[in-house]
């Protein structure tokens, strides 16, 4: 009775909790950038910077 009970609450969590985030999510987020862009480049800007020797000791 006890495996019937935590799957049947596990299973209700998950279609009030779960579900609809993951659709809100896939609705109104794009977190990959996978959405058409009103510019004709896809490419993004980089801010450049100088640079020192001593900054290729720190690339990453």
């Amino acid at each position: 009775m006890g495996n019937f009970i935590a799957r049947f609450v596990l299973t209700i969590f998950y279609f009030i909790i779960f579900a609809p985030f993951a659709i809100v999510t896939q609705l109104l987020l794009d977190p990959l950038g996978r959405k058409p862009h009103q510019n004709k480049s896809l490419w993004l800007d980089q801010q450049t910077r100088d640079l020192k020797l001593r900054d290729s000791k720190y690339q990453f």
